[in-house]
C-alpha cells in the first residue's frame, strides 16, 4: 500500500489509523511531499512516480484534507493529472471534503470523498477475512467428501456395468450352444458327437476370449477413472491446501503478537486498563503502560502534543 501526501498532513494520520485498524499487519510505503503551494504540483507528480516505479504497492492513495479552492489548485495541475494517468498502479484520490473535486479525482481510477473513505475503500477488516478463511475451510472440506464419494459411486457403476455385461454373454452363449444342442441331436449319432465335441471347443475359446476382453475393457475403464478422479482430487487438495496456507499466513501477520514485534506498542491506562487511543485523554504526569513485544515498560507522559 502507499500513501502520497505531506508528513505533516492530517489526512496522513487519518489515512494510517483506518489503514491499520482495518489492516493491523499491512505495508504502508510513504511517499511525502508538499500538497499546496506553487512547488507542490512537480513534487506530488514525482512521488507518484516514484511509489509507482518500485512495483511494490497494490494500490497507491492520494490524499490531504479540505481547504480553499486556491489549497486544493495544485491537484487541479496538468502535471498532477498526468502523473496520475501514468501510473500502472491504480491511484485512488482523497482530497479534500465531500464537496470538494478537482481535476485529479477525474483522473484517479477512483474518487473517495475524504482521506478516511480512500483508506476504507482499499482495505477489508481482518475480522472478515478471518470468517472469509473459516467459511472457504468448511467449503472445501465439504467439497472434498463430495468428490470422494462421486469417485466411489463411479468406481462401483463401472463394476456393476462390466459385470453386467459378462453375464449377458454367457447367458446368449448358453442359448446359442442349447440351440445348435438341439439341432444336432436330430442328425447322426457319430456326426452329432464330432460336431459337439467341436463346439464345444469352440464354445469354450469364444466364451474365454469374451469373458478376458470384458474384463480387460473394464479394468482398464476403472484404470482410467481412477486415475482421472485422483489427479483431480489431488489438484482439488493443492488449490485448497495453497488457499488455507495463505489464509493463515495472512491471519499471522495480522496477530497483535506479530504487529508488536515489528516495532509497534500498545500503550493502556495502568488504572482502568483501557488502551489509550487519543493524546487529548491524558495529560502531563499521567503514567501510562507501554506491552512491547518482549515485556513492558511504565512510563510518565512529559508533554502532550495534540
Amino acid at each position: 500500500m502507499g500513501v502520497v501526501t505531506s508528513l505533516s498532513a492530517a489526512a496522513l494520520f487519518d489515512a494510517l489509523r483506518t489503514l491499520l485498524n482495518r489492516q493491523p499487519g499491512l505495508h504502508v510505503i510513504v511517499s511525502p511531499c508538499p500538497v499546496q503551494g506553487a512547488d507542490a504540483p512537480p513534487q506530488i507528480a514525482d512521488a507518484l512516480a516514484t511509489l509507482d516505479a518500485t512495483g511494490a504497492c497494490d494500490v497507491i492513495l492520494l490524499v490531504r484534507g479540505g481547504g480553499s479552492p486556491e489549497d486544493l489548485w495544485s491537484f487541479n495541475d496538468a502535471r498532477v493529472v498526468e502523473a496520475i494517468a501514468a501510473c500502472a498502479t491504480p491511484v485512488v484520490s482523497g482530497v479534500g471534503h465531500e464537496i470538494d473535486v478537482t481535476l485529479a479525482d477525474f483522473a484517479a481510477d477512483l474518487r473517495a470523498a475524504t482521506p478516511t473513505a480512500a483508506a476504507q475503500a482499499v482495505t477489508a477488516r481482518w475480522q472478515d477475512q478471518a470468517a472469509l478463511l473459516k467459511t472457504l475451510t468448511a467449503r472445501s472440506a465439504r467439497l472434498t467428501a463430495e468428490f470422494v464419494q462421486d469417485t466411489l459411486r463411479r468406481v462401483d457403476d463401472a463394476t456393476a456395468a462390466a459385470i453386467a455385461s459378462t453375464v449377458r454373454t454367457h447367458r446368449r452363449a448358453r442359448r446359442d450352444v442349447a440351440a445348435l444342442h438341439h439341432r444336432l441331436v436330430a442328425g447322426d449319432p457319430r456326426r452329432r458327437a464330432r460336431e459337439g465335441r467341436r463346439l464345444v471347443a469352440l464354445w469354450t475359446r469364444a466364451l474365454v476370449a469374451i469373458t478376458r476382453r470384458r474384463m480387460m475393457t473394464a479394468s482398464e475403464g476403472l484404470d482410467r477413472t481412477a486415475s482421472r478422479n485422483a489427479r483431480g482430487m489431488i489438484r482439488v487438495l493443492n488449490a485448497t491446501r495453497t488457499d488455507v496456507e495463505a489464509r493463515a499466513r495472512q491471519l499471522h501477520d495480522l496477530s497483535p503478537t506479530s504487529i508488536l514485534a515489528r516495532g509497534y506498542a500498545i500503550a493502556r491506562d495502568p488504572k482502568t486498563g483501557r488502551v489509550a487511543k487519543k493524546a487529548s485523554d491524558h495529560a502531563p504526569g499521567d503514567r501510562l503502560d507501554l506491552l512491547l513485544h518482549k515485556g513492558a515498560l511504565s512510563i510518565e507522559i512529559k508533554e502532550r502534543k495534540i
